[in-house]
C-alpha cells in the first residue's frame, strides 16, 4: 500500500507543479504589461498553497521547488544567482505555508481561513524578500525601490491567493485530508 500512496503523492505534486506553471503563464499574457522588467499578478501560488495544506511541508515545499525551477524557462535570465533567487528561492518561500499545515487541517470556520492567510502572508513576505534582494543586487534599485516594484505585483497576488484559497479549501475540504 506505501507504494500506491507514493504513486499518488508523485501524481499530486506533477498535476499541481503544471497547474502552476499553465496559471501564471496565463496570468503573464494578460497581467504583465505594467512590470517591464518581469513579475505580474498571478495566481499561480494557489496550487502551491493547496499542497501545502493538503500534504504539510513535503508537499508544499517539493511543488513549489518544482514550480519555481521550471519557471527558470520563460523567465527573465540575468545572472546565475538572480535566477536562483527570483525563482527556485522565491517560490520555495511559498512552501513556508505548510508549517501551518496542522493549524489548517484541525481548525473551522474563523480560525481555518485565519491560518490559512497566515501562511499565505508568511510565503509571500519570504517571497518579497528574495525579489527585493535580487532587485537591489542584479538591477542595482535602490531597497525602496526594489519593494515597491515588486509589491506592486505581489501584494495583488498575495490577497487574490487568499481568497481563491480559503474557497478552494472550504469547497474541498472532505478531499484536502481524505486518507489515501
Amino acid at each position: 500500500m506505501k507504494g500506491k500512496k507514493l504513486i499518488l503523492f508523485i501524481a499530486e505534486v506533477a498535476i499541481f507543479t503544471s497547474l502552476a506553471l499553465a496559471l501564471d503563464f496565463v496570468c503573464g499574457l494578460y497581467l504583465s504589461f505594467a512590470w517591464l522588467q518581469g513579475g505580474s499578478i498571478s495566481i499561480a501560488m494557489v496550487p502551491i498553497f493547496i499542497m501545502c495544506y493538503r500534504h504539510g511541508p513535503k508537499g508544499g515545499f517539493l511543488t513549489a521547488l518544482l514550480t519555481g525551477t521550471l519557471q527558470i524557462f520563460w523567465g527573465y535570465l540575468y545572472h546565475p544567482v538572480q535566477v536562483i533567487l527570483d525563482y527556485p528561492l522565491a517560490y520555495v518561500s511559498c512552501g513556508v505555508a505548510s508549517l501551518f499545515f496542522g493549524l489548517v487541517k484541525n481548525n473551522k470556520g474563523f480560525m481555518k481561513h485565519l491560518y490559512i492567510c497566515l501562511g499565505i502572508l508568511c510565503g509571500c513576505v519570504l517571497r518579497l524578500t528574495f525579489a527585493t534582494i535580487s532587485g537591489c543586487a542584479f538591477f542595482e534599485t535602490p531597497l525602496w525601490a526594489s519593494i515597491v516594484y515588486n509589491g506592486t505585483y505581489l501584494l495583488p497576488s498575495m490577497a487574490l491567493c487568499m481568497v481563491i484559497t480559503c474557497i478552494a479549501v472550504e469547497s474541498l475540504k472532505n478531499l484536502l485530508y481524505e486518507k489515501f
